[in-house]
């Protein structure tokens, strides 16, 4: 098969590799379309670390099922599926409590082991989500972001009424202003520094988009929220500038959902003291779990998030690592899909 390989910091390329088999309770993906993440382009870079290069990445998976190994029985050869990329033992504390995403023994395809920016990909089969045979291999490779997505806004409570404030304007952050509308969200504000983000966000449902290079953001939200600060803050930018922001915006008793991977040698800019006097509740979220994928599979299948919107870009896998280069260069484009030989074209 054919397959995207890191090789080093900006140094990748399509390479022939032997083809996958599935063992016992894995299944055979014949991948169809494979999303570019930003956890992808950081690889790339050299600024996320892995355990091993050379390294397939991808992790944004939607194909057709080919071959199941011993004791895989739930999917039918030829099911259009979704796959889940992180691998967890089933068995420890986090599993049983449905939250693989927390797994002590937890790898992810596209990071610790072979991921799905090649033509075939092997998974358990209990990662392994059968997509509607109508919907688009396009679609499915949009389902994990929103699990992601939908995970985060259980972890925090969007609810009727609340008013939301969204900082980034990349996929996750355009996503999250989307669920919020769908939950009931009186007022959505997004913060974005590209232009063509802050368009999207426009066109995807928010009230107010603000740039943060011109104004101060977090005063923009407080202003809007007549005062009082946003009930919750959806920090998905993944920079500390915007971690800072997330704490100036809410309100106090409200609720903060970190969802930044960049942010992850970042301080929390807020005293114990401060967290406590103002009774904020400050959560994290990472990838999606359980009930989170049917849920995404039903949106977008449903047509109800106009996702399609989302899809700057999708190239062939031969041009592959020079999208990818273009993606790091520009940083107003949001999401990027990588088509294989036979797939259908979004």
């Amino acid at each position: 098969m054919r397959a995207l390989v890191v090789y080093g910091p900006s140094s990748c390329e399509i390479r022939e590799l032997p083809r996958p088999k599935p063992g016992a309770g894995e299944v055979l993906v014949r991948v169809a379309h494979c999303g570019v993440c930003g956890t992808d382009l950081r690889i790339l870079a050299g600024t996320c670390r892995v355990p091993a290069l050379p390294l397939v990445i991808g992790h944004e998976i939607a194909g057709t099922l080919v071959t199941a190994g011993p004791g895989a029985t739930r999917l039918r050869r030829g099911q259009p599926v979704a796959v889940d990329g992180i691998k967890s033992c089933g068995a420890c504390h986090a599993c049983r409590r449905d939250s693989p995403a927390l797994c002590e023994q937890a790898s992810e395809l596209g990071i610790h082991e072979q991921g799905g920016l090649a033509e075939y990909v092997v998974a358990p089969e209990r990662n392994v989500h059968a997509l509607p045979d109508t919907m688009p291999t396009a679609g499915g490779a949009l389902v994990e972001p929103l699990a992601c997505a939908i995970r985060g806004q259980d972890r925090v409570d969007v609810d009727l009424g609340d008013s939301v404030a969204v900082v980034g304007g990349g996929a996750q952050g355009l996503m999250h202003t989307v669920l919020a509308r769908l939950r009931g969200a009186t007022r959505v504000i997004v913060s974005a520094r590209h232009e063509r983000r802050r368009a999207r966000a426009g066109e995807m449902g928010a009230d107010l988009v603000v740039d943060p290079e011109r104004c101060d953001a977090a005063e923009e939200v407080v202003v809007a929220t007549e005062g009082r600060g946003a009930d919750v803050v959806i920090d998905a930018s993944g920079s500390g500038s915007g971690c800072t922001d997330a704490f100036r915006m809410v309100r106090r008793g409200g609720r903060i959902l970190i969802h930044g991977a960049e942010a992850s040698q970042e301080r929390l800019p807020a005293t114990a003291f401060d967290v406590h006097v103002r009774e904020l509740t400050v959560v994290g979220s990472f990838g999606g779990t359980g009930d989170a994928w049917p849920r995404a599979i039903g949106l977008i299948a449903a047509g109800r998030l106009g996702l399609a919107g989302l899809v700057d870009a999708e190239w062939p896998l031969e041009r592959a690592p020079e999208g990818l280069r273009l993606l790091a260069r520009d940083r107003g484009l949001v999401k990027a899909l990588v088509r294989m030989p036979g797939a259908d074209a979004h």
